[in-house]
């Protein structure tokens, strides 16, 4: 019964997280003068804005929720 319940839940889970819609809206490379590569995507997950970097050289990610405020408040930034 255990594994049944188990089985349902993981599938709930995967089905939810997979029909997230995900858009690449724009794309930055940036060259520092010590030859530090840096990519920024500017990322659209279900209606809200996230920036994804890549540094070149190490193949090091990050990503982050794109803020901004309304109201002296930080409000999670919507795209466009």
């Amino acid at each position: 019964m255990k594994n049944i319940i188990l089985s349902m839940l993981i599938v709930v889970l995967l089905a939810s997280a997979s029909s997230a819609k995900v858009t690449i809206t724009k794309v930055m490379k940036i060259v520092d003068v010590d030859e530090t590569c840096i990519k920024i995507y500017v990322v659209c997950i279900d209606g809200y804005q996230y920036l994804h970097t890549k540094y070149c050289r190490n193949g090091h990610h990050t990503m982050t929720q794109s803020l901004e405020e309304k109201d002296g408040k930080s409000v999670p930034t919507k795209c466009r």
